[in-house]
């Protein structure tokens, strides 16, 4: 059964109703978090998938597998939530890195034609880290 779709306007007075491009939903408390940033701290998961760990300690903030990419565990992000994925969480989009741990990942050194790779033994990193050929203090091999 298909309910008819009220007129443009009419109950968004009312605050019964909010305009979602051509569609209507209920208002949430969400729905004005979308436009804001927000920081936190990237929490990686061995499947791929990612959470922001909100600064204001509210929910965490879902990391899809291709937002992931840009990003690693324990990265300082700026966020924007752009959706809520089908479970209702926030899903968001990463805007900016602000600080990368100091801290050292550890991991296997794989050279693999001719470049250096560290393949982290923590699996939330997610992705093997790329060692440039200008950085100081290159390994050898059996060093």
């Amino acid at each position: 059964m298909r309910l008819p779709i009220p007129p443009s306007g009419q109950f968004q007075n009312q605050g019964l109703y909010i305009k979602a491009n051509p569609k209507y939903a209920a208002p949430t408390s969400s729905s004005t978090a979308i436009t804001e940033e927000l920081e936190g701290t990237v929490l990686g998961h061995r499947d791929g998938h990612g959470f922001v760990q909100r600064d204001d300690g509210d929910g965490d903030i879902y990391l899809p597998p291709n937002e992931m990419r840009a990003v690693l565990h324990r990265d300082r992000v700026r966020v924007r939530v752009v959706r809520m994925d089908r479970r209702g969480r926030p899903e968001g989009r990463v805007t900016e890195i602000v600080e990368r741990p100091k801290q050292p990942i550890i991991g296997r050194l794989l050279q693999e034609g001719g470049v250096w790779l560290v393949a982290p033994e923590d699996k939330r990193y997610g992705q093997d880290v790329l060692i440039p050929k200008t950085q100081p203090g290159m390994p050898r091999r059996g060093k």
